[in-house]
């Protein structure tokens, strides 16, 4: 292998290497990240029922509020 050719794969060594750590690292953040939404799920799953009326959710939109998905959360109790 000539001493040119050694210079042209250098840097796309260098390049997979950095792709490579950031594809790990934003494996990491993301298992991190739903690893502590399912903390939060189970700890308001430990809430009763009128712990969790009095911040305002009930126990199936637990999932939707610890995972950020928004829908309408007017419920048949909060109409009348």
């Amino acid at each position: 292998m000539s001493a040119s050719t050694q210079e042209v794969n250098r840097p796309a060594v260098h390049i997979a290497v950095q792709s490579f750590g950031f594809v790990i690292r934003r494996c990491a953040a993301a298992f991190l990240s739903w690893r502590e939404r399912q903390r939060a799920a189970g700890h308001l799953m430990m809430l009763d029922d009128r712990m969790l009326k009095d911040i305002g959710i009930g126990r199936g939109e637990i999932s939707a509020m610890v995972h950020g998905i928004s829908g309408d959360r007017r419920r048949h109790h909060d109409i009348r």
